[in-house]
């Protein structure tokens, strides 16, 4: 049987969606922005938005442990590609 792509990309997530039901009404679906009181998105409540979200930490070890100094300034490149740099 082939894996649901939900299933493949948010795992942690499936047994919520998997829990959806379809509306028994007959209207059409419609996207609705949570942050406003009209429903509809702005770029003032997107901004709002952002300003007061939590950061968030990174979780990429790779990113984590990035050394900007030796990996901007000194990238394991060929000399004659460092060139045009």
């Amino acid at each position: 049987m082939k894996s649901s792509p939900h299933r493949q990309l948010m795992p942690e997530l499936t047994l919520h969606i998997m829990s959806l039901r379809p509306s028994i009404l007959t209207s059409q679906d419609a996207y609705v922005w949570p942050l406003n009181s009209s429903g509809v998105y702005s770029a003032k409540s997107g901004y709002n938005a952002l300003i007061t979200s939590k950061p968030r930490a990174l979780t990429n070890p790779r990113l984590v442990n990035w050394d900007w100094k030796k990996n901007l300034w000194n990238p394991p490149l060929l000399p004659k590609i460092k060139i045009f740099l």
